[in-house]
């Protein structure tokens, strides 16, 4: 198997507006040596012909807006290795408008650096992100404190900030790997350590990075793997799909949930590769033993408890959109390739997505980002799990826009 390949770890940056992701995201880059000659090129170009000192942030807000906004409007992701492992660093806009985006690029991430200015401490949009991070099943995290050199590197308010971020934290059952000082502007604690930090023992960021590892469904090793499209070449049927969870292999038994068909893989095809044996993350192409009539939005899978095609859901979700949604109003819900109409039955509870706080009022209708407790009624049955990560996590559609994410809590 391809080491690298295996050990390629995607990281959402994150964190409030203006707390310096794009700067730790830049420097990481610039000090690892993972930039080309030409791309640092530019950017001192662009420095000397503005008359200002160097803007790493610009190292990743490629887009002309961005530039002259000094924020991150969309996902942009860059890549750095270190030793046998490939890190993608998708760098996630902070500002509230921008938060559908967020999730976007945050969505298949196996871990999290959430980034904050250790002058301002925890803001609404670190709450916020910090919720939606455990919405998308992220539990490694690192936490950055950055901008220290704004407070003189004052050990205090560096303990003061970490134990309110973690405070915070802890309700959500993420993992925090590490909390880390750092001034991301100056590159001190980014891959190089820094003498006016000396308070701080644990490793920089780059060091950090290690710790972190690519996320697998263990609960019972089920494999899962949704049909997104039939090819047929030659007169043979061939399903395409990425494995969400688990492994599949030449020979062995897929299941149709529901409908107690079997389905013996007899080869797996992958451009360009030969095996027998493919995990998650692959997308590959299967020929079955038998002619087989699927479509996409099928999910195939190895037996696993709780899979099964469902009619009604409870799920946590939270509303992005600046339109209203009314109990009984349809709407389209996708889960991995599946998708079908549905509209929410009854809200259970309503919540602030910043402080989670509760909130008693109108339970006729959700309004822009709030988080609610709801029972969702569909269309047609969707398979989806409350134990199984991928088939927990649901998207809701109007007027062919997200409008909102969420969990399944019981199904």
């Amino acid at each position: 198997m391809d080491e690298m390949k295996d050990q390629k770890i995607k990281i959402a940056i994150t964190g409030h507006v203006d707390h310096g992701k794009s700067t730790v995201i830049g420097r990481l880059l610039l000090d690892s040596g993972s930039l080309s000659e030409d791309r640092i090129e530019e950017i001192e170009k662009t420095a000397k012909e503005n008359n200002e000192k160097v803007n790493y942030a610009f190292l990743l807000d490629n887009l002309k807006e961005e530039r002259e906004q000094g924020i991150t409007i969309d996902t942009t992701q860059a890549y750095l290795k270190k030793k046998d492992k490939e890190y993608v660093l998708i760098d996630s806009p902070g500002h509230a408008e921008f938060i559908t985006n967020m999730i976007t690029g945050s969505a298949q991430a196996d871990a999290a650096i959430l980034v904050l200015d250790a002058g301002e401490g925890v803001c609404e949009q670190t709450k916020r992100h910090a919720f939606i991070l455990s919405m998308l099943g992220i539990t490694q995290l690192i936490v950055v404190i950055n901008k220290m050199d704004t407070v003189m590197n004052k050990e205090a308010i560096y303990q003061k900030v970490k134990r309110e971020v973690l405070e915070y934290l802890d309700s959500f059952m993420i993992d925090v790997v590490y909390t880390i000082p750092v001034s991301a502007i100056n590159g001190e604690n980014i891959v190089s350590r820094s003498s006016g930090l000396n308070f701080y023992k644990g490793p920089v960021l780059w060091e950090a990075l290690e710790a972190l590892h690519i996320k697998r469904e263990e609960k019972n090793n089920t494999a899962i793997l949704p049909v997104q499209d039939v090819y047929d070449v030659k007169g043979q049927k061939i399903y395409v799909g990425r494995i969400e969870a688990g492994k599949v292999r030449s020979g062995c038994e897929l299941f149709l949930p529901g409908t107690g068909r079997k389905l013996h893989v007899e080869r797996i095809m992958k451009f360009q590769e030969n095996r027998e044996e493919y995990e998650t993350g692959d997308s590959v192409g299967l020929l079955l033993e038998k002619s087989q009539m699927l479509k996409r939005g099928d999910i195939l899978c190895t037996p696993g408890e709780g899979i099964l095609p469902v009619r009604h859901i409870r799920a946590t979700i939270l509303w992005l959109s600046k339109y209203q949604l009314g109990v009984g109003e349809k709407i389209t819900i996708h889960c991995l390739t599946q998708a079908t109409d549905c509209a929410i039955c009854q809200i259970y509870r309503k919540m602030n997505s910043s402080d989670l706080s509760i909130m008693e009022d109108d339970k006729c209708q959700i309004n822009e980002l709030e988080v609610c407790d709801v029972e969702i009624g569909l269309e047609s049955p969707l398979v989806v799990s409350s134990d199984l990560s991928v088939l927990r996590k649901i998207v809701l559609i109007k007027n062919k826009n997200i409008c909102g994410n969420g969990l399944v809590i019981q199904c």
